[in-house]
């Protein structure tokens, strides 16, 4: 049985992308790349940003496949960041005719949110940083 990378790749998905960092750069980077045709992993190491970036709206199957604790609060706050592509990102990037001919629909269907680094680097074509720096030394 082919694995659900190899049936996108057959419907034109150029391959698999993880983004690190779900906050405004990694939803802008994520909305790059699947405008371009890549399937995105996001994946934050802050629960509230997971949770409201990668989550696809209405895939409870996502949802049951994630456990550990604090998972569901990853969810919600994907779910949040999801809904801010769909709502606010792409709807504004449409009035611009920036879609590259597709429909929100279609490249929303390109991402989706990760419960681990190790499951969103796997496979992956490509690794993108979207964390911010934090200096911990005093001056």
């Amino acid at each position: 049985m082919a694995s659900a990378m190899e049936a996108k790749m057959s419907k034109g998905v150029k391959g698999k992308v993880c983004i690190a960092g779900s906050g405004i750069v990694g939803r802008s980077w994520a909305v790059l790349f699947a405008r371009a045709g890549y399937s995105v992993a996001l994946y934050d190491v802050e629960p509230n940003q997971v949770s409201s970036s990668s989550y696809r709206a209405g895939d409870a199957s996502n949802a049951l496949s994630w456990s550990g604790p604090g998972l569901i609060v990853q969810l919600i706050q994907v779910a949040q960041a999801i809904v801010d592509i769909r709502q606010a990102k792409l709807p504004a990037l449409a009035e611009l005719n920036m879609l590259n001919g597709q429909s929100i629909d279609a490249i929303m269907q390109n991402i989706s949110a990760c419960s681990s680094l190790v499951d969103g680097l796997l496979s992956a074509v490509y690794f993108q940083e979207c964390i911010p720096e934090v200096c911990l030394c005093s001056l």
